[in-house]
């Protein structure tokens, strides 16, 4: 007895719908594959100028730092910290303490890990 020949599995219309389906469904999802990819990437900008000061032997420094995400994912900010040096030699190491959240903010935020989101 003979067999009956089959066609192949490339002249199947399911086989195509199926291939093209799946490649919808893979393209349509590649833009927050690559978002999710990209490296975590942090701006730092440190204006030129710093106010210091001491009350009752307690020094304090002021100063202008502008931080940006610019990578692809949430970034999270665990501390702040300012290394003052003479001569390349180090005098102390301030931890930021508190800050202001926006550059027209009038009050005092104390600093907490934050998450900065991308953008």
């Amino acid at each position: 007895m003979a067999t009956p020949a089959t066609d192949p599995f490339y002249l199947d219309w399911n086989f195509w719908t199926a291939l093209l389906a799946l490649a919808a469904i893979v393209l349509s999802q590649l833009p927050p594959v690559r978002l999710l990819l990209r490296p975590r990437r942090l701006e730092v900008e440190v204006h030129s100028r710093i106010n210091i000061t001491h009350k009752v032997g307690n020094p304090n420094a002021s100063l202008v730092v502008s931080i940006r995400n610019t990578g692809g994912r949430d970034l999270r900010i665990k501390g702040l910290s300012l290394s003052v040096s003479r001569d390349g030699k180090p005098v102390t190491n301030m931890p930021g303490a508190h800050y202001f959240e926006t550059p027209s903010s009038q009050a005092l935020v104390l600093f907490v890990p934050f998450t900065l989101k991308p953008g």
